[in-house]
């Protein structure tokens, strides 16, 4: 079951270091925010799970969590491991974003963002200027100053991922490429679809690919099937919904592409570990 760690400040920053890594069990279980989270690896090496995708983090990635969405790192050794996070409540960030709707969109999906040596010079800059502001005592004009060195932060980020994107792209070989564009193509479609009926026969159809084929790509490289990814993506999409609209839990269902809200309610139950109500009201409590 996810854990519910709820952020109270607009903007907050937290550098752990450690000699050795604490030792976690290894089954411990995932969690998610009411926030943005922004994680930068100064030194080590971790594994970081993403909504069951395993993602191997090295020094200088970079990775970047919305809210809701279950997450959980496990160390690779216990060597030594210096981090930075960044944790960021809905709407500052929306305040930060609200005249570019292009890096505002690209912020609502969690990215690992490689980096190079340039990459890690210019976020380093970045955010030690953040943290020397949000450490200042003169407050009078932080919160601004905050907002606007995040704002050129995120800029940034979101052209080191592009371009890093790109180049990895560029270096794979024809049968890596042609999985990767296979993925992606799956995952578009699914991600601008997923209200609608979609069966695994259908996506097949939509995509032209056999489906035993697209069964093979999503259990090799997700460990789940087509249909789970389809329902975490659906619920993912209500968690925000609930947090976000004052819609009913039945409009949002039908919105995420239930068809019926007793079937989404014992989903959201069994995926989060409460009701769609306790959920959208635990802020309150």
């Amino acid at each position: 079951m996810s854990i519910f760690d709820k952020f109270e400040k607009e903007f907050d920053a937290q550098i752990t270091n450690y000699t050795k890594w604490p030792v976690y069990p290894p089954s411990s279980d995932p969690h998610f925010h009411n926030g943005y989270e922004l994680y930068f690896l100064f030194s080590g090496s971790t594994k970081y799970i993403i909504e069951n995708n395993p993602y191997e983090i090295e020094e200088g990635d970079i990775v970047w969590i919305p809210p809701y969405i279950d997450h959980k790192t496990q160390p690779n050794n216990t060597e030594r491991h210096k981090r930075l996070l960044f944790w960021i409540i809905p709407h500052y960030l929306e305040d930060c974003l609200k005249d570019n709707k292009e890096l505002s969109d690209f912020y609502h999906h969690y990215r690992v963002i490689r980096t190079t040596t340039r990459d890690v010079k210019l976020f380093r800059k970045f955010s030690n200027l953040l943290l020397e502001e949000y450490f200042t005592e003169e407050a009078a004009m932080s919160g601004e100053v905050i907002k606007g060195l995040l704002l050129s932060l995120l800029v940034h980020l979101k052209r080191m991922y592009e371009r890093n994107t790109r180049d990895s792209k560029g270096n794979q070989s024809g049968s890596e490429d042609n999985t990767s564009y296979s993925l992606n193509l799956l995952i578009s479609y699914i991600n601008t679809h997923y209200a609608e009926d979609i069966t695994l026969a259908s996506l097949a159809e939509q995509v032209n690919m056999n489906p035993v084929y697209i069964s093979s790509l999503f259990k090799k490289n997700f460990g789940f099937t087509f249909k789970e990814y389809l329902l975490k993506l659906r619920i993912t999409k209500a968690t925000q919904l609930l947090k976000s609209s004052s819609s009913t839990v039945e409009a949002i269902a039908f919105e995420c592409g239930f068809r019926s809200s007793n079937h989404f309610c014992k989903t959201f139950k069994r995926l989060v570990g409460m009701s769609p109500l306790m959920f959208r009201n635990i802020d309150n409590e």
